[in-house]
């Protein structure tokens, strides 16, 4: 195995282990103290002296692909071992050579470190939030139509603009049998309108809230909505035919209920959350300053592009 590859082997287990030392208050890999499943593992190359707590290796090589633990045979192991001291050697050349301080790392570090604490403050946030049983219940009661089997299928015409889609709205409302003609000219969603605007059948989840509220509500083949609003524009749908179904049962869907309450409530917490930081600054733009900032942004990109 050559040098590239015994690097790429061993990444993964480094990586594990990286983790689990930045959660261990401090702890050296050069000076662990030995773990609770048994006596530490020493490497020694040269100058370099690696320490690591049975426990710790252990829980970096839970963080390991189970596909690369199940490598471990002999063989990988010694492999193993011989990345993890070239790890390590090529980290101490970078040491002794000063690129730890050098300023493009240490901004990189800085970057890296501020994410780091950004999402751990997002993902905190979001462990305040909590969904009870009784409001996965209630929600269930409210919408329970929308968890039935049933399936229908429909037709649609999507427009850019009210105008035209009042326009064409009258038109199918006159002649609802030329609705697929009306699709194929006027529709923009081009991967339907070919087919006369036919959708093929599709059950409660699958389009947009708002189509969706729409579509089932009509009963009769050949019936045509309201012009449904969406942020893509105006559709015009009509039924060409329905399977009926059945209700799901509460335990049936209450895991997938729950998950899109704790979205809502999370995401709700998250604009709660922005909005008071908002309340508690004030700021202010250069705008010169802005352009002068995305003109130097433009120029490291086509730079780089160069390279």
């Amino acid at each position: 195995m050559d040098f590239m590859n015994k690097l790429r082997f061993g990444k993964f287990l480094l990586l594990g282990i990286a983790l689990v030392f930045a959660g261990c208050g401090g702890a050296s890999p050069l000076s662990s103290p030995e773990g609770e499943l048994g006596r530490p593992v020493v490497i020694e190359a040269g100058a370099v002296d690696l320490t690591f707590g049975a426990e710790q290796l252990a829980r970096g090589m839970a963080r390991v692909p189970v596909r690369s633990r199940a490598q471990m045979t002999t063989e990988g192991r010694n492999e193993l071992f011989e990345a993890l001291v070239l790890q390590e050697l090529v980290f101490a050349e970078g040491v002794r050579a000063g690129l730890a301080q050098d300023p493009e790392i240490q901004d990189q570090l800085a970057g890296y470190l501020r994410q780091l604490v950004q999402n751990r403050v997002m993902a905190d946030l979001a462990l305040t939030v909590e969904v009870s049983p009784e409001e996965v219940a209630d929600y269930y009661q409210e919408k329970r139509s929308k968890f039935a089997t049933r399936k229908i299928r429909a037709r649609h015409i999507l427009l850019q603009d009210r105008a035209t889609a009042e326009k064409v709205h009258q038109e199918a409302l006159q002649d609802p049998a030329a609705f697929p003609a009306l699709a194929k000219r006027y529709s923009m969603d081009k991967s339907s309108a070919s087919n006369g605007g036919d959708l093929g059948f599709f059950g409660y989840g699958k389009m947009a809230p708002e189509f969706e509220e729409a579509a089932f509500a009509l009963e009769e083949p050949l019936e045509i909505s309201a012009i449904v609003e969406v942020p893509s524009g105006f559709h015009i749908i009509q039924a060409t035919d329905f399977r009926p179904g059945r209700e799901r049962l509460l335990t049936e869907v209450q895991a997938k209920i729950r998950a899109l309450l704790l979205r809502r409530a999370i995401d709700a917490r998250k604009a709660e959350f922005f909005q008071g930081l908002k309340d508690s600054y004030t700021a202010s733009m250069d705008p010169e300053a802005m352009d002068r900032a995305l003109g130097m942004v433009k120029v490291t990109k086509e730079k780089s592009s160069a390279h």
